[in-house]
């Protein structure tokens, strides 16, 4: 195994965990959410407070300057390992038989 590929199973692991404690996480708070619905009757107050900052252009501002460029790095790393792969292969590549 090279070390590009280790480094590809380390970040996939990496984001997977990032995943897991998220959803932990949000899973927390929709128990929290429950439980003060039940206790204290206030659902429909908590819930408007969660739409509102669903639709904060604030938070919309703050995340896509946070997640666009890291977005952006994948993506353009993608691009350049299809790019490095498809070189390897066409410098290996042995035509056979007549041309065409």
């Amino acid at each position: 195994m090279n070390a590009d590929s280790e480094k590809q199973k380390q970040a996939i692991t990496w984001f997977v965990t990032q995943f897991k404690k998220l959803e932990l996480e949000i899973l927390a708070h929709r128990a929290v959410f429950l439980w003060a619905d039940q206790m204290l009757h206030i659902g429909p107050e908590l819930e408007q407070g969660l739409v509102k900052a669903r639709e904060s252009p604030v938070i919309h501002t703050i995340l896509e300057k946070k997640y666009g460029p890291v977005l952006e790095e994948l993506l353009k790393a993608a691009d350049e390992a299809r790019d490095q792969a498809f070189s390897e292969w066409m410098k290996e590549w042995k035509p056979e038989g007549p041309a065409n």
